[in-house]
């Protein structure tokens, strides 16, 4: 399965993707028929850090380990392939589903609080660096 990953987006980043742009798509198909079931973004990519976001709209499909999977991949191709040294994960408090894939990969939240558009937000802010990056690696896949 790490093989195919890898393949995955060598793949996608030679053929599709100009490796400077400060913004990536990824769609997330599943394997055996290759259906578009989610997206995985990094927005305002610089070479300090970069945000990433992600959405299975479909509910059919969380918690099949797609999103773990999906953002996996994302972090190897942020530190590995683009070398960006912080990447920032923001959600609602109210998202379970994204709360839920970055506590089983093992990342801690900050609060935030802003005022936008006449309302509060609240929201969970998960920094991921390259050395946080290498220990969910070994967590996951151990060595």
């Amino acid at each position: 399965m790490d093989d195919f990953r890898n393949k995955a987006m060598a793949a996608y980043i030679e053929c599709n993707h100009e490796s400077n742009a400060p913004f990536c798509h990824f769609g997330i198909h599943r394997n055996s028929n290759n259906e578009l079931i989610g997206y995985l973004d990094f927005q305002d990519i610089t070479e300090e850090r970069a945000e990433l976001s992600l959405s299975i709209p479909d509910k059919n499909y969380r918690n099949k380990h797609y999103g773990i999977d999906a953002v996996m991949v994302a972090l190897k191709y942020a530190f590995e392939t683009r070398n960006i040294p912080n990447i920032i994960v923001r959600t609602s408090v109210d998202n379970i589903v994204v709360k839920n894939i970055c506590e089983k990969i093992g990342l801690k939240y900050e609060e935030e609080h802003f005022t936008g558009n006449g309302r509060d937000h609240d929201l969970l802010r998960y920094e991921i660096n390259n050395h946080i990056y290498k220990e969910i690696l070994s967590k996951l896949f151990g060595g």
